[in-house]
């Protein structure tokens, strides 16, 4: 850009007559552009702006990448706290270990304000016994689907006695 500048300048000193060649051909140097006060203050403070502004992002991406771990950490801690917590209370009641992911989740569902995991636990339990420890289905088909639900046997009549004694390889 200065290059242009000098060879537009000798070029319109050969159009009006004078010998093109140095700038500094008559003595004449450039004068330095003078300031006023306002100006130099006005550069000053736009100068302190930016340099404030330079400062403040990296900061503001450090406290943000400071904050998220931070935040996150503790969260991470007590989340696997009450897993653990949760797990140790499948252990107590007796829940084989894998049906405990399987156990913790029916137990949510019975969650509410009345009710604490303990007791979610229990019902989760009693409802599905096969998530206990020991827990063998072939117990379970020896019995009658009236013992299976824990509902006392129906009393049988005289003719389906009579009827069983007869076809022994039936059952009721």
């Amino acid at each position: 850009m200065n290059n242009l500048y000098l060879y537009l300048r000798n070029r319109l000193r050969d159009a009006d007559g004078t010998e093109g060649g140095d700038d500094n051909t008559d003595g004449e140097q450039e004068k330095p552009k003078t300031f006023t006060q306002e100006e130099v203050d006005e550069l000053i403070k736009k100068r302190i702006a930016r340099e404030k502004k330079k400062l403040e992002k990296p900061q503001e991406k450090n406290e943000k990448a400071e904050e998220k771990p931070a935040a996150t950490e503790p969260a991470k801690d007590d989340s696997k706290i009450n897993e653990l917590q949760i797990k140790v209370l499948c252990f107590e009641h007796e829940i084989a270990k894998e049906y405990s992911k399987k156990a913790i989740a029916l137990a949510q569902a019975y969650l509410d304000d009345e009710t604490d995991i303990d007791e979610a636990l229990e019902k989760v339990v009693e409802d599905f016994p096969q998530f206990k420890k020991g827990y063998s289905e072939d117990d379970q088909k020896q019995k009658s689907w009236g013992e299976r639900q824990t509902k006392p046997p129906v009393q049988k009549g005289g003719v389906e006695e009579a009827f069983k004694r007869k076809n022994p390889d039936l059952k009721f």
